[in-house]
């Protein structure tokens, strides 16, 4: 037997032992604390990148954007078809915000256990909100504002408990922002062109 280390076993070292002869790093005596999968109830440093975090938000505007001045600008013959695209780019990006939640609830291991019941249920949740988008035909672009606005308000109340930094709730509420803006002015624009 040799004892447990970070890197033989991909645990921290909490006085447990490892066996040797395991070839998947298993430890021959399970620790009585909950310590033993992970020390830190903060994220991965290096998947909050700051500065990358910012580009791909902001880059994931660019099709809002894009669907947005197709509305606006392009021929009439095509109005249906950017607002079916806006549509559908607004359930994919609902549904994206309520994945981030399912997988704190997963990785975060200090949450509580009613947290991490809220961030499992809220994880499916948008999903539900974004495929009833397309249930209520005009309409369907409230639903998804209403479930973007509904989506930042969880994250305010839920990023502290998973130990997400501050910069990363500024963030969605700039990029949220956006997006409502984007799809209340896809919704004139159709009206008005349509």
């Amino acid at each position: 037997m040799r004892e447990c280390d970070y890197l033989s076993c991909n645990l921290p070292y909490n006085g447990s032992r490892c066996d040797s002869s395991a070839s998947d790093g298993t430890l021959d005596s399970v620790p009585t604390t909950t310590n033993h999968v992970h020390q830190s109830r903060s994220m991965n440093p290096h998947f909050l990148n700051k500065r990358l975090s910012h580009q791909l938000g902001y880059a994931g505007l660019l099709p809002f954007i894009f669907m947005l001045f197709g509305v606006w600008f392009a021929d009439v013959s095509w109005l249906q078809d950017f607002v079916k695209g806006q549509l559908a780019y607004g359930i994919v990006i609902l549904s994206f915000l309520g994945g981030v939640h399912w997988g704190a609830g997963m990785l975060s291991s200090e949450l509580s256990a009613v947290d991490t019941k809220k961030a499992l249920m809220w994880g499916v949740t948008p999903s539900l909100i974004a495929w009833s988008a397309t249930l209520f035909g005009g309409f369907g672009f409230a639903v998804l504002m209403a479930g973007f606005v509904a989506a930042l308000k969880v994250d305010q109340q839920l990023y502290p408990a998973y130990g997400m930094p501050d910069w990363l709730l500024d963030l969605r509420k700039r990029l949220t922002i956006v997006v409502v803006l984007t799809l209340m002015t896809t919704v004139i624009g159709a009206n008005l062109r349509g």
